[in-house]
């Protein structure tokens, strides 16, 4: 009986290989401090990357950990990346902060455990303070937290709280939300209703009043 012909393609199977050594070579770069990038991984770098797979951010972490940028010819990891992938730079760019961050904060285990979003906050702190932010996210959690306790809202509140970050300013705010500090800072004056109902009826229509009116019977 004659074997059936292999339906994969040379292509697709070089594919894989290439994938596969694209990963082995950034993970020997990111664990060895020593390693050093040559011109001829550019290509497998270069292909790894364009597989749009999640192994892109070890590629590019190994690629900017280790500098293999001068390797390949280009003053910056920016060049390297505007160079072979000038349309995807803003993506890319956003996966090497997160695996930046991540690795920081647990090294090579962290670099897909938490969402993009989350470690982008944290870009420019050192690695102390990235886990000073990280305590105070499980803290604030307490016995529920797990990897989806960290997002960009918890780990930006727990900058602020450490004054790692300015709080945002009242016009940076929430529309709603500026009302209700307003509100807040009204209740504890000795201002009149009156006063408010002079300020309301300037800023809004009949119909909105009347509108209002209604709500607050409610």
């Amino acid at each position: 009986m004659a074997k059936k012909k292999s339906t994969i393609s040379k292509n697709a199977v070089s594919k894989k290989v290439l994938k596969k050594s694209a990963v082995t070579i950034a993970l020997m770069a990111i664990k060895k401090r020593d390693f050093k990038f040559k011109s001829d991984h550019k290509h497998l770098m270069v292909n790894g990357l364009d597989d749009a797979a999640k192994n892109q951010k070890f590629l590019l972490l190994a690629i900017d950990l280790r500098k293999g940028w001068k390797a390949f010819g280009k003053n910056s990891m920016k060049e390297f990346i505007e160079e072979n992938f000038y349309e995807q730079y803003g993506t890319l760019n956003r996966q090497l902060v997160a695996a930046r961050v991540a690795y920081r904060i647990g090294k090579i285990d962290a670099v897909h455990k938490y969402s993009d979003d989350s470690m982008q906050p944290m870009n420019k702190l050192t690695k102390e303070k990235c886990l000073e932010v990280m305590e105070h996210v499980k803290q604030q959690a307490g016995t529920n937290f797990t990897e989806k306790s960290v997002t960009k809202r918890s780990i930006i509140d727990a900058m602020i709280h450490l004054r790692l970050k300015k709080p945002p300013k009242e016009s940076e705010a929430d529309p709603l939300q500026q009302v209700v500090n307003a509100i807040e800072k009204y209740a504890g004056s000795k201002h009149s209703p009156k006063a408010l109902a002079v300020v309301l009826s300037k800023q809004f229509d009949k119909k909105f009043i009347s509108q209002l009116t209604k709500a607050l019977k409610k």
